[in-house]
This record gives C-alpha cells, structure tokens and sequence, in this order.
C-alpha cells in the first residue's frame, strides 16, 4: 500500500531467478508505483544473492546512472 503513494524516483533491480524475493514482486512494485521517474531493471540469469557478480557492469551502470540523473 505504500508504494501506491510514492512519488518520488526509484529504480528497482531484481534477478529474474530471484529464490527469496518472487521476481513477480519487483514488478508488481513498480507497476504500483505513481511515481514518473521509475525503472524496472531485470538481470537475467540472478538469483537474490549473485546479482552482482551475474552483471557487475549492467547493475553499476544503472545505479549511477539513477543517482546521477535524478
């Protein structure tokens, strides 16, 4: 219910073989979301845990990206 009232940026990165947290959750967060300044990244081939080590370059990329560019 929260997430339906944010507003504010986000960005969500969620491994697509995520075994903790359903990757159908990260999407349905960003669906949610109202905010106009949002991204969904999914890393194919990650679980929770590797996420990193799957796209070192993709995940660092983006983060910055997100920070520089808000």
């Amino acid at each position: 219910e929260k997430i339906k009232k944010y507003t504010g940026p986000l960005l969500i990165i969620h491994g697509e073989k995520d075994h903790i947290v359903p990757f159908s959750q990260g999407e349905l967060l960003h669906h949610f979301c109202p905010s106009e300044n949002k991204k969904f990244l999914p890393i194919p081939n990650a679980n929770h845990n590797n996420i990193l080590g799957v796209n070192p370059q993709l995940f660092f990329e983006e983060v910055e990206g997100f920070v520089n560019h808000r």
